[in-house]
């Protein structure tokens, strides 16, 4: 999909492909931000129980390619209990470049969006000796016309977790 936030039309007639980018820098090392993400993605229900509700894993082994989750959880600038549903897969696992992209299979989500794609990078930051990293997350979406809102809560909400998790995260 694109790389830019600029919508580029589709091949498929009346569709809209969008990417939104966020950079974010974290106060832990990236081997330690990413690790989370990779080893044990679940443990972010412990972390943030004000978002995430429950994740419940339902095929594979929760951190290779073809693992497929069940996620329940709300959104900033959402009542607290409005609780959202979706099932991602991990679709690709970059262990050398720290990245990992997953696609949205069902949910809330595609009933807004043809697709959804989100893939989380992480970097050390340059001088920083593993104290700090940039995270860059990037939510790449199908949509059906212009009018299909922006993604910005879950922005909003891994900007969040981003920035908090550096803390959290056991040295």
């Amino acid at each position: 999909m694109a790389q830019s936030s600029e919508s580029i039309e589709s091949a498929v007639a009346g569709t809209v492909l969008e990417s939104h980018p966020v950079e974010i820098e974290v106060m832990c090392s990236a081997d330690k931000f990413y690790g989370l993400f990779k080893e044990d993605m679940t443990q972010l229900v412990n972390h943030f129980p004000q978002y995430y509700k429950s994740v419940e894993l339902l095929e594979g082994d929760g951190k290779n390619v073809g693992t497929v989750r069940l996620w329940k959880y709300t959104l900033p600038g959402h009542p607290a209990d409005e609780i959202f549903t979706v099932k991602e897969t991990i679709a690709k696992v970059d262990d050398e470049n720290r990245s990992l992209t997953l696609n949205v299979l069902e949910g809330c989500l595609l009933k807004t969006y043809e697709g959804f794609i989100v893939t989380v990078s992480v970097t050390p930051k340059e001088g920083a000796e593993d104290s700090e990293c940039i995270v860059r997350w990037c939510f790449d979406l199908e949509k059906e016309h212009e009018d299909v809102p922006h993604p910005h809560p879950y922005m909003e909400l891994v900007d969040f977790i981003s920035k908090e998790l550096g803390s959290l995260l056991p040295d």
